[in-house]
């Protein structure tokens, strides 16, 4: 008997996303959403009504890429005024030498704030990707934060690095047609240059990034 193909297996994850997982946030909060094709500039004005109210404070638009954000140094007062039915913001021990203390960043969301608010990040990006296919998604790690809890999907995005990104790279880091786009590829270079497939990395992307990042 004839044997048949292997269907081909389908991908676990719908695009990468660079930095999944439960984020902690200091002062700022943002990502990057880069599409395959820039939406067109009269669906613009509705996609960013639809962004999660934490990150609606100050989007941009740049090329290929979406910056979506706080706008300022209050993230994690959006998160709490957002989803403040959940609870109260966390309790910071002032005395514990490893709190952050009092300073900006401060009120924290709780743990049922953080994990409502990324479900809702999650949630729009999915709805987003339907209706207008992304390339990639980049969230940097804050390690004032503690960084973020990665998860199955940042691990996944990993190796869709060269694939996906660095051919974008090639396209764009020479003359940047908005700094978003340089950006965007600058955290997700910084992200897999820290992970367990740096190795992935070209020489030439590092010394690229090197020389943003000094």
């Amino acid at each position: 008997m004839k044997e048949r193909p292997a269907r081909p297996r389908a991908a676990k994850f719908p695009f990468p996303f660079f930095g999944a997982g439960l984020a902690g946030y200091f002062e700022w909060g943002s990502l990057y959403v880069w599409f395959e094709e820039p939406p067109p500039r009269a669906a613009r004005k509705g996609l960013k009504r639809a962004i999660p109210e934490p990150f609606r404070h100050a989007p941009e638009w740049g090329s290929f890429v979406l910056h979506a954000g706080s706008g300022d140094q209050f993230i994690n007062l959006h998160i709490c005024i957002a989803y403040a039915k959940l609870g109260e913001p966390k309790e910071i021990d002032l005395d514990d030498e490893d709190s952050f203390g009092f300073g900006v960043g401060q009120p924290f969301p709780n743990l049922k704030q953080s994990r409502a608010f990324e479900a809702d990040l999650r949630t729009w990006l999915l709805a987003l990707h339907r209706r207008h296919p992304i390339a990639f998604v980049a969230r940097r790690e804050d390690g004032e934060a503690g960084g973020t809890q990665l998860d199955a999907w940042h691990r996944w995005s990993l190796g869709r690095f060269a694939e996906v990104v660095l051919p974008r790279w090639q396209a764009h880091h020479r003359k940047p047609p908005h700094r978003l786009v340089d950006w965007a590829l600058r955290e997700v270079v910084g992200l897999v240059i820290d992970s367990p497939v740096a190795d992935q990395v070209p020489a030439s992307v590092r010394a690229w990034y090197d020389r943003r990042d000094g």
